[in-house]
């Protein structure tokens, strides 16, 4: 007699679950509809006395960046800039080795965490590579690491 109950209470519960769903899915719609109507853009910018949007300047937007960069990573604003600031370069370095060491170049990518740094990887010779880089882009030197792959970007294409 056990045996015969836990599958009917197995099947009640499949059923009302079932049931839930389905009214959940049936009134999904009209909700969002409801919270569409509620839902407003704000404007971070204030703007001016006509009602229109102030356009912030460079400067100020790139620390807006850091800030909110540096309440993320939990490193002062400063600490932020300069890594938002090295982006151009981090930039460059990639297209340069991407383009110049083709058979061997294996990727590059920023990690935040732990610690900040600049991964890049070579299949072979990976710090002699690395070198002339780092000399052209001195701001990088001391956050640049640079490992070993077994494959280049240009193998797994």
């Amino acid at each position: 007699m056990k045996g015969t109950t836990k599958p009917n209470r197995f099947k009640l519960a499949a059923a009302g679950l079932l049931a839930t769903l389905l009214i959940a899915a049936a009134i999904a719609p009209a909700i969002a509809d409801e919270d569409r109507e509620e839902l407003t853009v704000v404007n971070t910018q204030e703007p001016d006395s006509d009602g229109e949007p102030v356009l912030i300047s460079a400067e100020d937007a790139l620390l807006r960046d850091a800030q909110e960069y540096a309440s993320d990573m939990g490193v002062s604003t400063d600490e932020a800039l300069r890594r938002l600031q090295l982006q151009d370069s981090i930039g460059e370095l990639n297209a340069e080795i991407s383009t110049n060491e083709v058979a061997t170049f294996a990727g590059l990518w920023i990690e935040h965490t732990p610690k900040y740094r600049v991964v890049v990887q070579f299949t072979q010779d990976s710090e002699e590579t690395i070198k002339p880089y780092l000399e052209q882009h001195t701001e990088l030197a001391d956050i640049v690491e640079v490992r070993t792959a077994n494959v280049s970007l240009a193998d797994l294409r």
